[in-house]
């Protein structure tokens, strides 16, 4: 966070300060990942389920165009809610600590990985198994269901980082990022296969 003598300056701050950076950042991944879901299963799921989809592809539009703009439009809301989540907090951080010691706070590595590139790569496997979700399954009970890993993950390792320490917590954060990364390449791959007209047409 912060050298010794600046620690010792904010005094009772940089207890708000930590937590800010340790733990409000989880909610910044949060929104990402639930909002990247939800704007994916909306704008697919649900069409489907009540047959508009079917209007859509019955239109002068491709099946290609048709698939593309509601993708863009899941990923020009998810980047909204990220945005908005990552501007509160990083200008709450650095309100407090100009507040306190009457500088500009710098992000550090960790802060930046746990609030850029985990979000993104969160966005992007949100949005690749939200997709092949809306596909596969009927239930909207199912689909909702589908959503708890994503919240539960970084919950738990915001809870278990006071005893992994913060070497070990920023390692697992990394990891977080990478898998769901590469997880979201393969189901985009893989997803290839599964989405089509037909596959939004119900019976």
């Amino acid at each position: 966070m912060g050298t010794r003598v600046e620690v010792a300056k904010m005094g009772e701050d940089a207890i708000t300060f930590a937590a800010l950076i340790s733990q409000l950042s989880v909610v910044v991944i949060l929104v990402s990942a639930l909002s990247s879901y939800a704007s994916i299963v909306s704008s697919f799921f649900n069409e489907k389920l009540n047959k508009t989809m079917e209007i859509l592809f019955s239109s002068p539009l491709s099946e290609s165009e048709i698939l593309l703009g509601k993708l863009l439009s899941a990923v020009f809301f998810s980047l909204l809610s990220w945005g908005f989540a990552f501007a509160s907090l990083f200008f709450l951080i650095q309100y407090l600590h100009l507040k306190a010691l009457g500088s500009i706070w710098h992000p550090t590595l960790y802060f930046i990985i746990i609030t850029v590139f985990v979000p993104f790569s969160m966005m992007m496997f949100s949005i690749s198994i939200g997709l092949v979700m809306s596909v596969k399954i009927k239930s909207s009970e199912l689909i909702n269901l589908m959503s708890l890993p994503l919240v539960l993950t970084p919950i738990i390792i915001s809870f278990a980082s006071a005893k992994l320490g913060l070497n070990r917590t920023f390692q697992i954060y990394l990891l977080l990022g990478i898998c769901s990364l590469v997880a979201s390449l393969i189901i985009a791959m893989l997803g290839k296969r599964v989405i089509n007209r037909l596959a939004f047409i119900t019976n």
